[in-house]
């Protein structure tokens, strides 16, 4: 037995990617033509995952059937047919490129911890300042999803249209709240 068993050798990683990658393909192979939706039996799939803790693990390839299943007894975000907001996925590229990142595992909060993945976000980010003409002096990040996004929107207009004190400061003394003792 090995030392770290959570920890695959280099042989199992390579098989279990495999084995994960042949599941995204098939699901992104065939989103052209999966229903919007089919949620027949979904509850019934969602109640038969309920289990208290296993005793010993389960095979990867098994988990990842349940995934599969899982998965098609729900609503399609990534499909053609879905047209009610826009969710992530089906773009194979950015699978690729989340396994790349959680696999690699760099935090890029601060350029300095990893400064040409950095980089990489800020080059980027020029790139589509240069597509819709914005000046040199533009900036931005790319974010996880829509509430960020939304959000970084959000702090950029209230600092574009209000005073740096935000808010302003009032001439009347703040009335101080004790306890009693």
């Amino acid at each position: 037995m090995r030392d770290h068993p959570l920890e695959p050798s280099t042989f199992e990683m390579r098989a279990m990617g495999a084995t994960a990658l042949a599941l995204v393909e098939e699901f992104i192979r065939d989103l052209p033509d999966a229903p919007v939706a089919d949620l027949d039996g979904a509850m019934e799939v969602a109640d038969s995952l309920r289990e208290s803790a296993p005793e010993h693990g389960t095979s990867f390839e098994t988990l990842l059937d349940t995934v599969a299943i899982s998965a098609k007894k729900s609503i399609n975000g990534s499909g053609p047919g879905f047209l009610a907001y826009i969710p992530g996925g089906g773009l194979y590229t950015s699978a690729l490129a989340d396994l790349i990142a959680a696999g690699l595992n760099r935090y890029v909060g601060l350029a300095g911890m990893a400064p040409a993945i950095a980089q990489i976000e800020a080059t980027t980010v020029r790139w589509l300042c240069d597509m819709f003409d914005y000046p040199e002096q533009a900036r931005g990040v790319l974010t996880s999803g829509g509430s960020m996004a939304n959000f970084s929107a959000v702090v950029t207009a209230r600092k574009a249209k209000l005073d740096e004190d935000f808010p302003p400061v009032s001439s009347t003394p703040r009335r101080r709240h004790t306890r009693p003792a």
